[in-house]
C-alpha cells in the first residue's frame, strides 16, 4: 500500500510540475494577435495583420501579452520573476520527486528484507540442545491423528524410532516385526510400521516409514529418533548459538 502510494504521488508531482513548466513558458513574450468576423459569421484569428481583409480591418479585435501596456523595463522585470518563480517551482518539485523516490527505495528494501527474513523462519526449527544430543520437534500424522514430540536427531539410525508410549496415540499398522539393534548393540524387539506424514519445519515426508519399540533404561527428553530416512532427503545446517536447524528440501 505504501509504494503505491508513492507511485501515485510521484506521478501527480510529475503532472504538476509539466504544468508549472508550462506556465513559466507562458511569461515569454509574443507578438499580438488579431480577431475578426467575417460576413458569414465565421471568427478568424490570426498572427499578422496583412492576413485580414481589408473590409474587416475597422472591426478587429487585438489582442496582446499582459504587461504589453507597461514600459519595456517593467515588462522585463515581470516576465523575469514569473521566469524565477516557475524555475524555483521546478526546482522545488524536483526535489520532492527525489525524496519521493528515495522513499519508494527504502520501503523496497524493506520489503525485501522483511520477505527474506519470513522465509528463513519459515525454513528454520528452533530445537533443544542438551548435553551434545540435538531435540528435534517433529509432527506426525496418521489416520487425522497429529502428534507433535521431540525426536533425538541421529545420524546412526537408518530409520526414524518412536517408543512405543509416544506411537500408540498414532494407531500405527504394523508392517512388519523383528528385532533391531541400539547404538549400544543390543537387540531390541521392534515393529516396522507407516504414517501419512512426518513433518519438521518446512519439510514434510510423506508415507513415512518409522520403527517402533519400547524405551529401556531411565527417562529420557525424547519420544525416538530422527533417523536417516528422513535426514538423508533433506539438507540441514545446525546453528548451536541460536540453537535452530535450516532446513531444504534436496
Amino acid at each position: 500500500m505504501k509504494t503505491e502510494n508513492y507511485r501515485l504521488r510521484r506521478t501527480v508531482i510529475c503532472a504538476i510540475a509539466g504544468f508549472l513548466l508550462l506556465l513559466g513558458f507562458s511569461g515569454t513574450p509574443r507578438a499580438e494577435f488579431y480577431k475578426y468576423t467575417d460576413k458569414d459569421g465565421n471568427v478568424f484569428f490570426v498572427d499578422d495583420l496583412s492576413q485580414v481583409p481589408d473590409e474587416y480591418r475597422p472591426r478587429i479585435e487585438t489582442y496582446r501579452e499582459r504587461y504589453d501596456n507597461l514600459p519595456e523595463q517593467d515588462r522585463e522585470r515581470l516576465l523575469q520573476q514569473e521566469r524565477q518563480q516557475a524555475l524555483e517551482n521546478r526546482q522545488q518539485i524536483e526535489l520532492h520527486l527525489q525524496q519521493s523516490q528515495t522513499e519508494d527505495a527504502l520501503e523496497r528494501n524493506r520489503r525485501l528484507e522483511r520477505d527474506r527474513l519470513k522465509a528463513q523462519q519459515q525454513a528454520e526449527t528452533e530445537v533443544r540442545i542438551k548435553d551434545n544430543q540435538i531435540l528435534v520437534p517433529v509432527t506426525i500424522s496418521n489416520i487425522g491423528i497429529d502428534v507433535t514430540g521431540h525426536l533425538l536427531l541421529d545420524t546412526g539410525a537408518s530409520h526414524t524410532v518412536l517408543h512405543r508410549e509416544f506411537a500408540e496415540q498414532l494407531r500405527i499398522i504394523t508392517i512388519a516385526k523383528g528385532y533391531a539393534k541400539t547404538a549400544g548393540g543390543h537387540s531390541v524387539y521392534s515393529e516396522l510400521g507407516s504414517v501419512d506424514a512426518l513433518k519438521v519445519g518446512p519439510i514434510v515426508m510423506k508415507d513415512a516409514q518409522v520403527l517402533v519399540l519400547n524405551h529401556e533404561g531411565p527417562p529420557v527428553g525424547y519420544v525416538g529418533l530422527l533417523g536417516m530416512n528422513f535426514l538423508g532427503q533433506v539438507s540441514y545446517n545446525i546453528d548451536l548459538e541460536r540453537q535452530v536447524i535450516s532446513w531444504q528440501a534436496r
